[in-house]
């Protein structure tokens, strides 16, 4: 009986008793449910446990985040950062409100008189073209106007009453001038071409900023030359003396 006992009682341990081999089923419960916990937590990770798997994904996502925001940032920016992207925004603000600003102002008046834009007068210059003769760019221009002549006539028996009766219209001679230049001879030689033959030609004076922007256009008819001076030169002057060029011509009125 003491061998059945003996035998009866080895068949589940074939260690040293069975508190050996409760103790190993405990050690392979948790082995297994380490083994699955890793598992599970790790099924994304790499790394060496639970917690350098968390700093992996905390970093990926912060350089997400970053990349992201770089993105959204730096669209319209080549530079190194939002300050530059911030400065070319406001460039490129400024170049498009000067465009919009240019193709609104042109002028479309094709009219008797000057054409015009809203650009303003200031520190401007004259470029003036004789038909096909182009006499270059002046600082100086004088004599743009008109002036409508009239007689008076007093009503009678009503001393108190005077008529204004227009007459013809005059034009005021054109004087331009500016420091001399090589251009100067392209005047002499009009002068000199409208004296072997006087035909009376069109002109075109145009009032430019200093961008190049047109400000007025004066188209004439009937232009005929007058004179031409040269600069007056006095070494006694002193530097400070600029020598100068003045033409002038008539013109039948405004086209």
């Amino acid at each position: 009986m003491s061998d059945a006992g003996g035998d009866g009682a080895g068949v589940p341990n074939a260690g040293g008793g069975p508190e050996e081999s409760a103790g190993q089923a405990e050690s392979q419960g948790n082995a297994q449910y380490e083994k699955e916990a890793a598992g599970s937590q790790n099924f994304s990770n790499s790394g060496d446990g639970p917690e350098e798997s968390a700093g992996q994904a905390e970093s990926q996502g912060n350089a997400q985040y970053e990349k992201e925001a770089a993105g959204s940032q730096d669209f319209s920016n080549s530079g190194d950062g939002p300050e530059p992207s911030a400065a070319q925004a406001e460039a490129q603000g400024d170049q498009q409100y000067a465009a919009s600003a240019a193709s609104a102002n042109q002028f479309t008046n094709k009219g008797v008189g000057p054409r015009y834009n809203e650009s303003v007068g200031i520190s401007v210059f004259f470029k003036v073209q004789i038909d096909a003769v182009d006499l270059g760019s002046w600082s100086k221009c004088s004599g743009l106007g008109i002036t409508l002549g009239y007689d008076a006539r007093t009503e009678q028996g009503m001393t108190l009453i005077e008529h204004h009766l227009p007459k013809s219209l005059t034009y005021t001679k054109i004087t331009l001038q500016r420091p001399l230049t090589s251009d100067c001879r392209v005047a002499m030689e009009w002068i000199t071409a409208y004296h072997m033959l006087p035909i009376p030609t069109t002109a075109q004076i145009t009032c430019m900023d200093q961008a190049g922007r047109t400000i007025a256009v004066w188209d004439m008819l009937g232009v005929t030359p007058e004179s031409w001076k040269g600069p007056t030169f006095d070494s006694t002057a002193g530097a400070a003396t600029i020598a100068m060029e003045e033409l002038s011509f008539h013109h039948q009125g405004f086209l």
